[in-house]
């Protein structure tokens, strides 16, 4: 133990005295990042077309936790219906069975 202790006492007398023995290292070079590939195609405004499923909006909603203990504001929501569950942003509602 008085080993250990003598020679950290030297390396920090070493260190004081401007002869650290320590090594800095440097970061690794930064690669250059690759450009983003040009987009092909377009997707359209969402809710428009047949078939599709799009999100209208639906005004502002509060949730309840089912204890009644959390109560959530959303001042605004967006609303979709995927089959029987209805989707709004933030929170899923449940509307069939």
């Amino acid at each position: 133990m008085a080993k250990d202790l003598t020679e950290a006492l030297h390396a920090l007398t070493m260190e004081a005295q401007g002869q650290s023995t320590r090594v800095d290292k440097a970061l690794p070079a930064v690669k250059e990042a690759t450009a983003i590939p040009t987009r092909s195609g377009s997707s359209g405004p969402v809710g428009v077309g047949t078939g599709g499923t799009g999100f209208v909006l639906n005004g502002e909603k509060t949730v309840s936790s089912t204890d009644g203990l959390l109560t959530f504001y959303f001042p605004d929501t967006l609303r979709a219906t995927i089959g029987v569950t209805t989707v709004d942003v933030g929170v899923i509602v449940k509307t069939g069975p």
